[in-house]
C-alpha cells in the first residue's frame, strides 16, 4: 500500500469513495444527510482542497487502485468567544476507506499521515467528528488515542 498526496487525476476514484461514505452517513442519519443519489461532489471543490496550503488530502493506493482517503484542514480557535483557549489545531474532516478494503489497517495508516502533516504544519492537536451510530469509527479513533471532548446534540422541531 502506498500513501500519497491526492491529485486532480484522482477525482473519479475519490468520488466513488465519497459515494460509499455518503451512503453510510445517510443510512445512519437520514434526517441529516441526503442520499448520495440526490447530489454530486464538485471537482472544483476537490481542486480547491488539493490546492489549499491549509488542507491536505492523502489517498491510500494498492493493486486495487485508490482504496482510502483522508482530508485534514488546519484551523485556529474561533474568536467569537473570548473564553476559549487559543490554539492552532487540525481537523480530520474526512476519513474514508472502501468497504472492500476495510479492516486492513488502511484507516490507521491514513490517520498517522494526517497527524504527521498536522504536526508539521504547527497543529497542537487534531479534532474530528464521528456521526452518531458509527461505532466502528468510534472504536478506530479510540484505539488511535482519540478521546471524547464533547457530545453534540440536536432536536428536530418539526
Amino acid at each position: 500500500m502506498n500513501i500519497r498526496k491526492a491529485t486532480q487525476k484522482d477525482f473519479e476514484a475519490i468520488e466513488l469513495l465519497y459515494r460509499e461514505a455518503d451512503l453510510i452517513a445517510y443510512e445512519l442519519l437520514p434526517s441529516f444527510f441526503k442520499h448520495p443519489s440526490e447530489f454530486t461532489r464538485s471537482r472544483d471543490e476537490l481542486g480547491k482542497q488539493i490546492g489549499d496550503h491549509l488542507t491536505e488530502v492523502f489517498v491510500a493506493e494498492d493493486e486495487r487502485g485508490i482504496v482510502g482517503l483522508s482530508v485534514t484542514v488546519m484551523q485556529k480557535t474561533p474568536t467569537a468567544f473570548e473564553g476559549f483557549v487559543e490554539r492552532k489545531f487540525a481537523e480530520l474532516v474526512d476519513l474514508v476507506v472502501s468497504t472492500q478494503a476495510r479492516r486492513e489497517g488502511i484507516a490507521t495508516v491514513l490517520i498517522s499521515h494526517a497527524e504527521n502533516w498536522a504536526k508539521q504544519s504547527g497543529a497542537e492537536s487534531i479534532d474530528l467528528t464521528v456521526v452518531e451510530g458509527n461505532s466502528g469509527a468510534e472504536i478506530l479513533y479510540q484505539k488511535s488515542g482519540y478521546i471524547a471532548r464533547s457530545h453534540r446534540m440536536w432536536k428536530k422541531l418539526t
